[in-house]
């Protein structure tokens, strides 16, 4: 796309379309034991937007922190989610996630159990 700027002729590059959060599927692993955590952090998130697909047990729940795993190129989603889910996260960008329906997986450790009444309440962190 060129677009016309004041007088001169300049060409300005067509900004890549960004891919919308609410077609990204994500996934939520309860990692940390507390009963119904991935639900409601899904939920919370599904009220702020996001396309929450699939919720799951992490094959234990002694994960410490809160990781997020994503297919390359939804750094953006990533960063959009990070906007709603407190503390500082692990993430890790790899080339696909096992379900093809799935492109980001938050894998909730201990470290949010502190703000479970704020993903209970739907407040923002």
């Amino acid at each position: 796309m060129v677009q016309w700027i004041n007088w001169n002729i300049e060409m300005v590059p067509e900004a890549k379309p960004s891919i919308s959060s609410n077609s990204v599927g994500i996934e939520i692993s309860n990692g940390n034991g507390i009963n119904r955590m991935a639900k409601k952090v899904g939920n919370y998130l599904k009220e702020k937007g996001f396309n929450v697909r699939r919720l799951t047990n992490a094959n234990h729940f002694s994960h410490s922190r809160t990781k997020i795993i994503y297919q390359k190129g939804y750094d953006q989603t990533v960063e959009e989610i990070l906007k709603h889910i407190p503390l500082y996260q692990i993430k890790k960008e790899i080339g696909k996630l096992d379900r093809p329906q799935i492109n980001v997986k938050i894998l909730i450790g201990k470290d949010l159990i502190p703000y479970l009444e704020k993903f209970e309440n739907g407040e923002k962190s």
